[in-house]
């Protein structure tokens, strides 16, 4: 039976020492309304406002500021340039996209555990503020008829439907009794049970888009969302050069020709099964003139060995640092193609007949590739120690003088392979063709996480780069638009994340 795959919580290195008080707990969702109603009670509200939207507004932005204030994003003014969740701001200003802020990337970073306790008392302080400040009609405008929900509470529930988990609602139906959970999991909704009621309110608001159940229809997300530039950076959890179909190539030389074939993740958008391209042949004459001084005439077509990838990875260290390297390996004992030849001496002459000279160690044949114009560009290939062996014909093999022939025919093959791998063989060419589909299949990878990174919708990768450490890409990017946190806010709302860290596990949070 499968395992429920829930990386934004079992991931969290201390699950299982994990445990919340009720009181603790109480009192994080005291403090959010607090901070609430004092909004509410306090401040100068507008005629176009009423008490509970000033009370969405206040809570809205200190959640936020707890979320950003988790993933170290504290400085003055707006907080922005914050890497959260995979996603960085490549703009200043208002509206930080908030990268997964209760249902992924940051859980990596911070802990999803004390995120996702936030999360629910954020759910409870608003269920408070609804029953202190009932709903309230608004309109958009003067041509809408039909009663709406305030823009803060409209915010609210769009920012929790982004970025709840959809495998959440099983668990809030069945807590720990749910199929197939993780032991870690299981123990810790053991533990907790009391935050059930919070997790269930949680998912009603994301499947009714309501705040509440008398609450009205919520504002459409057009009005809060904005495409902009955003650099979306590699997450440790993620493999791109998998995304990018770069981690299971196939090469086989077969019929003088070198076959690739593309993983189904670049075939899904649009790529051939098969990219082919030509090798050239072998032919050699060594010896003398074939009178006193014999020749033999050796020929090679290149064929039937396969080429087996085994690792593909960024380097991160020396010369290549920040270039993708493809490792890929021909077996010891290999055939590196059939071959054909013949002899003169004096007056004899005819047919010889070659076994396919064999590789003796297992040869190495690494490809390079760089970022360059967007694109992942062939760079450079390393070819590993050849060492093959050719066996003699038997017509000739005790004849003198062969063995130094032979040799000279064997460091011919060794040279035209090394010459093979690294130029004849057209790599610019081949990746070139796959650079493009690898872009593609990665965007089409990222769009299927993009709303657990708190972003609505991905309209194409524009530049791809290699900080050294990790790649990152340049995208068009809608996102939600997030209110200015306080540079005070940000540090008060760090404090009460840190609660949350002490009152789970001590002085260990």
């Amino acid at each position: 039976m499968s395992t429920l795959a829930l990386p934004w919580i079992q991931d969290e290195p201390s699950l299982a020492d994990a445990n919340l008080s009720n009181d603790a707990y109480a009192k994080l969702v005291e403090g959010l309304l607090k901070v609430a109603t004092d909004a509410a009670d306090k401040l100068v509200v507008s005629g176009n406002e009423s008490p509970r939207e000033v009370a969405m507004e206040a809570l809205n932005v200190y959640v936020l500021a707890m979320m950003l204030g988790a993933a170290g994003a504290v400085g003055t003014g707006t907080a922005t340039g914050a890497v959260i969740g995979g996603v960085a701001t490549a703009w200043t200003g208002p509206g930080l996209v908030l990268g997964a802020a209760v249902g992924g990337g940051i859980g990596l970073m911070v802990g999803m555990v004390p995120v996702l306790i936030i999360g629910m008392a954020y759910i409870d302080a608003i269920d408070r503020v609804n029953t202190k400040y009932p709903p309230t009609a608004q309109t958009a405008s003067l041509l809408r008829l039909a009663p709406q929900a305030g823009r803060s509470e409209s915010f609210a529930v769009h920012l929790l439907t982004l970025f709840i988990p959809g495998d959440l609602g099983a668990i809030a139906d069945r807590w720990d009794a749910a199929p197939n959970l993780p032991s870690a999991v299981r123990g810790f909704l053991a533990r907790h049970r009391f935050l059930q009621p919070s997790l269930q309110r949680l998912i009603r608001l994301i499947r009714t888009q309501k705040a509440s159940a008398n609450a009205f229809s919520i504002r459409p997300i057009s009005q809060f969302d904005a495409t902009r530039s955003i650099v979306y950076r590699q997450q440790p959890e993620q493999n791109w050069l998998e995304w990018m179909g770069l981690t299971t190539l196939k090469l086989r030389a077969d019929d003088a020709k070198l076959t690739m074939t593309l993983p189904r993740a670049l075939t899904e958008v649009g790529a051939p099964a098969r990219l082919r391209t030509d090798l050239p042949n072998f032919n050699i004459r060594v010896g003398g003139d074939g009178g006193a001084i014999p020749y033999i005439q050796f020929g090679l077509k290149p064929s039937a060995f396969d080429m087996t990838l085994g690792e593909t990875r960024l380097l991160t260290t020396g010369r290549d640092r920040g270039k993708v390297r493809l490792s890929f390996r021909i077996a010891k004992g290999a055939t590196l193609g059939s071959a054909s030849g013949s002899f003169k001496w004096g007056p004899g002459n005819g047919a010889l007949t070659f076994a396919s000279p064999k590789l003796t160690e297992a040869l190495s044949v690494e490809v390079f590739l760089k970022p360059e114009g967007g694109l992942l560009a062939f760079d450079h290939v390393e070819v590993g120690d050849l060492r093959l062996s050719l066996e003699t014909p038997d017509l000739i093999k005790n004849l003198p003088g062969i063995g130094g022939l032979i040799d000279q025919i064997i460091k011919g093959i060794v040279g035209f392979f090394k010459n093979l791998f690294t130029t004849a063989i057209s790599w610019a060419s081949q990746f070139q063709q796959l650079a493009g589909y690898s872009i593609k299949a990665l965007e089409a990878a990222l769009a299927q996480t993009a709303r657990t990174c708190g972003v609505l919708a991905l309209s194409g990768l524009q530049q791809l780069q290699s900080t050294g450490n990790s790649l990152q890409v340049l995208v068009r990017a809608t996102t939600l638009r997030l209110p200015e946190i306080k540079d005070t806010i940000m540090r008060l709302a760090l404090l009460e994340y840190r609660f949350v860290r002490r009152s789970l596990w001590g002085a260990r949070g």
